[in-house]
């Protein structure tokens, strides 16, 4: 007789400045919750905007046609590729306000990690636009 279970979640975490781990940032370390399998529910919560997009798209198909799901496709294609300068973050306000999340206050939205990274974004643009001599 076969079972079937949930895929196993083995957390790689990169090692601290010193090469050992850093419990401060990452937690105390546990084999056991290396170990075990995730609850059940977290993946069909890690899934449930796919699929409720999902069933939107094919509903509004099934009942105002093939061009509704394109169209909405298309656009959030569209506002997804808008960015700022590589320096900022991005808020992707445009697409929160298309999906309709930018109503709701949701874990992402609260224990995002907002750190500010210095990077050169003089150089990052001209990569990116291949100004690179």
């Amino acid at each position: 007789m076969e079972t079937t279970s949930a895929p196993m979640a083995v957390s790689v975490k990169a090692p601290g400045a010193f090469g050992t781990h850093d419990s401060l940032r990452h937690g105390l370390t546990s084999a056991k919750s290396d170990i075990l399998p995730k609850h059940p529910l977290y993946y069909s919560e890690k899934n449930y905007s796919n699929m409720r997009d999902a069933m939107f798209l094919q509903v509004s198909r099934n009942t105002q046609g093939l061009h509704v799901p394109l169209r909405l496709q298309m656009e959030r294609r569209l506002v997804s590729q808008v960015q700022r300068i590589p320096p900022l973050e991005s808020s992707f306000i445009a697409l929160d306000t298309l999906m309709g999340t930018h109503e709701t206050i949701g874990v992402e939205d609260v224990f995002i990690n907002h750190t500010p990274v210095m990077v050169d974004g003089r150089a990052i643009m001209e990569e990116r636009l291949n100004l690179r001599l």
